[in-house]
């Protein structure tokens, strides 16, 4: 996946500097940035390099409702209409405040899941945890760490103390 910027000459599509933005209902839910986008039309692969993204809560991202707007940023991402992969170092920040950090992120689009073998931190106000691996369901009902899991809560806030209101 590496060098995406040389000539690539089996996709059909290539993007520089492109940025992109996914509409549901007529709103926004998601805005993505990348420094090249490889697109292939049979099959629907991709390959991205220097990719920023802001995923927003709502009906198609319910997990998301207490954390608030999420950026990740990756190195690179590929994948197809059905699974994407972040390769290298991915950051993710929360409106909340939460981050996590990880590398070699898979989402199955099919399954709805979230996952990555390596190692993987994750902190908030009230909680730190960390483990040698991540396996996440979309709508936010399981959440596992595992390879050594550790870590330590003493409570997750609601947006709205993120934000400094009720407590």
């Amino acid at each position: 996946m590496a060098g995406a910027e040389h000539e690539d000459r089996s996709s059909d599509l290539i993007l520089r500097d492109a940025q992109l933005v996914r509409l549901v209902g007529g709103k926004t839910v998601a805005q993505v940035s990348a420094g090249e986008l490889h697109y292939q039309r049979q099959g629907g692969e991709f390959h991205a390099s220097r990719v920023h993204a802001r995923l927003l809560p709502g009906p198609q991202a319910r997990a998301l409702e207490s954390f608030g707007a999420v950026e990740v940023v990756a190195p690179e991402v590929a994948g197809d209409r059905s699974q994407t992969r972040a390769v290298g170092l991915v950051s993710v920040s929360a409106a909340r405040g939460d981050t996590a950090r990880g590398a070699d992120v898979l989402w199955d689009g099919e399954r709805r899941l979230l996952s990555s073998e390596k190692p993987v931190s994750i902190a908030g106000s009230g909680y730190t945890l960390s483990g040698g691996s991540l396996e996440a369901t979309a709508d936010g009902e399981r959440f596992e760490l595992g390879h050594g899991a550790s870590g330590t809560v003493s409570h997750a806030p609601t947006l709205a103390q993120a934000k400094g209101g009720a407590r």
